[in-house]
């Protein structure tokens, strides 16, 4: 047996051996058409999440991204999108993914809102974008996605009254979802947001 064959084949041995990277599980796949979120295990899921935000203090701290009363936003954020992750597991097609991805977290989001009288929306984006007033967005937290072998991120927050959101990029719910309270804001054409 020649050098080369020993080495192919003990490469082939350790990639046999090898645990499956993050995206590939033995959990069954789901036609994306077929794909209906389970709202109990996802709340479940939430309240998991954010036990172990609460318990965890350099998490805590991580989710603290201005001050003091963002960490709730954070917190709210963080558990919301490991509760979503958790929903779109099964879904193998990437594009279906992000986008239940994105609706689930803002879904999360909204129904979880710290405080609903200073935050009205809440927003995930993986694109550029620009805020008219910094000041007025809560809880700025980066969540991941990955259905093996891509992976992507996507900014999540609230945003406050008097405030707009203007995207640089693409739209469409892949990388774009928003969420806001009822008569508060308005979604425009070119997919910004005001409130």
């Amino acid at each position: 047996m020649r050098l080369s064959q020993v080495v192919f084949l003990s490469l082939f041995g350790f990639a046999a051996a090898a645990p499956a990277p993050d995206g590939l599980d033995s959990s069954a796949a789901v036609v994306a058409d077929d794909f209906k979120p389970d709202w109990d295990a996802f709340e479940s899921d939430f309240k998991l999440a954010l036990e172990e935000s609460e318990a965890d203090a350099s998490l805590a701290k991580r989710l603290n991204t201005q001050s003091a009363s963002n960490v709730a936003y954070g917190k709210a954020i963080y558990a919301a999108g490991s509760a979503a992750v958790n929903q779109i597991k099964g879904l193998k097609n990437w594009n279906k993914a992000r986008e239940q991805f994105t609706q689930l977290v803002t879904q999360g989001m909204m129904d979880h809102n710290p405080d609903p009288k200073t935050a009205v929306a809440a927003i995930c984006y993986n694109k550029g974008y620009g805020i008219q007033n910094p000041e007025g967005i809560y809880g700025l937290h980066s969540e991941k996605i990955s259905v093996w072998p891509a992976s992507t991120d996507y900014d999540c927050f609230y945003m406050g009254k008097n405030n707009a959101f203007w995207s640089y990029g693409d739209g469409g719910t892949i990388n774009l979802f928003t969420r806001w309270q009822h008569g508060a804001c308005r979604f425009d054409d070119k997919s910004d947001l005001y409130c």
